[in-house]
């Protein structure tokens, strides 16, 4: 008889030690869920010349394959700049300027979820050593965006030469004769000249040097 009460005393310790893990295994906190990744990417960029990081360069930010850039920054001392709240896709990356370098292509990247895209530039100076120099002009909008197609003269005593922005609202005379030089807009009915613009401007070229002509127009609309 003392043998069967011991039995099931012990079956009774058993069944209340187990009700004891099983409540206590409830009584655990969860284990937290993983913290979802972000929606979109960034894009670090670092521009450097043959020896350190590059300060006043400006950087463009496109959609693969678009005219637009959808976000420039210009590089401070420390040659770097970050593009935040990229949404995922194919992108392109121009980099010009400042003056005494020459401009790259457009570099293909991908920005992915979550994720850093982290893209380095080496520019290149304009050789001083060449007998001649360039003048470049850049064409915006009020926001600093490029404008494409918009038709540049470009005045050398008697002689002219007339051309279009490119997709980056740049014409590059690229080797030209040193000298002084003049350049003015062709602007179409749908744009005018930005507030404060001249007709004309006049920029005068030396050897080896790279002259930028900066144009802000805006919509004839606006």
């Amino acid at each position: 008889m003392r043998a069967r009460t011991d039995a099931m005393n012990r079956s009774l310790l058993l069944a209340v030690t187990a009700i004891a893990t099983l409540a206590g295994a409830c009584d655990e906190p969860a284990a937290p869920n993983p913290e979802p990744l972000p929606e979109t990417g960034a894009v670090n960029v670092i521009v450097r010349d043959e020896n350190d990081a590059l300060q006043g360069a400006a950087v463009y930010l496109y959609p693969a394959g678009e005219a637009r850039p959808i976000a420039t920054a210009t590089t401070p001392v420390n040659g770097r700049v970050t593009f935040d709240s990229v949404p995922p896709g194919d992108y392109e990356l121009r980099v010009t300027g400042p003056i005494g370098f020459v401009p790259t292509g457009r570099e293909p990247i991908g920005v992915l979820r979550g994720q850093h895209t982290n893209v380095a530039f080496t520019l290149e100076p304009t050789p001083p050593t060449s007998p001649n120099a360039s003048l470049l002009v850049r064409v915006t909008d009020p926001d600093g965006a490029p404008v494409e197609g918009i038709r540049v003269r470009r005045f050398l005593t008697s002689a002219t030469l007339t051309s279009r922005t490119d997709q980056d609202g740049m014409v590059y005379y690229l080797y030209i004769r040193p000298g002084d030089y003049y350049t003015e807009l062709l602007l179409d009915e749908d744009w005018v000249l930005a507030d404060g613009e001249p007709l004309q401007k006049y920029v005068g070229v030396v050897v080896g040097t790279t002259v930028t002509t900066e144009w802000r127009i805006r919509r004839a609309a606006d």
